[in-house]
């Protein structure tokens, strides 16, 4: 048996336009599935976030450069969100960010559709799949034909990562309130 545990997806920047049309979009063709909040704490030299919303708080690893199409994912539930940040302030990571997304979620032609809000940061769509190894290259294919049929280009990476340290920035001198 393979294990679904690598994150095929795919993300691009909105403008409020697009937003509200792929919001339209999705409620006439995908299956409605929440609009709600998470709180995201996220921390580095890795990839690893506290993430609090609808499903409970877990702590999350993912693996791998986020400029790649596919990603591995570790994420187990946490009862204690204070004492978690103390253990992996303790193992040497370091605070990056907090940040609020407000979502919503369907289900679209067996992909994971997310149109996100980020309070003073941006608006963006993820279309992710969880799946084996084997299945990643035809998971990548399938994603990148809606992408096109929804006229979407991918995001440079190098440009929302610059993005992100700025937003993170921003955070820590105060300027924005999670």
């Amino acid at each position: 048996m393979n294990a679904k545990n690598i994150e095929v997806e795919f993300r691009a920047c909105l403008d409020d336009k697009k937003y509200e049309e792929l919001i339209e979009f999705f409620s006439k063709n995908g299956n409605f599935v929440l609009d709600g909040e998470r709180i995201t704490i996220g921390y580095g030299p890795q990839d690893l976030r506290i993430r609090k919303d609808w499903n409970g708080t877990v702590l999350m690893l993912k693996r791998g450069d986020m400029k790649d199409y596919k990603r591995k994912e570790h994420v187990t539930k946490i009862d204690d969100i204070e004492e978690m940040q103390r253990i992996i302030e303790s193992l040497g990571f370091y605070h990056l960010h907090n940040w609020k997304t407000i979502r919503k979620k369907f289900d679209y032609q067996g992909f994971s559709v997310a149109i996100d809000h980020i309070p003073e940061f941006m608006k963006t769509i993820e279309i992710e799949r969880m799946c084996s190894e084997e299945e990643a290259e035809e998971c990548k294919k399938e994603i990148q034909k809606i992408f096109s049929d929804l006229g979407l280009v991918s995001l440079d990476y190098d440009w929302f990562k610059a993005e992100i340290d700025k937003y993170g920035k921003r955070f820590h001198k105060g300027e924005i309130k999670v």
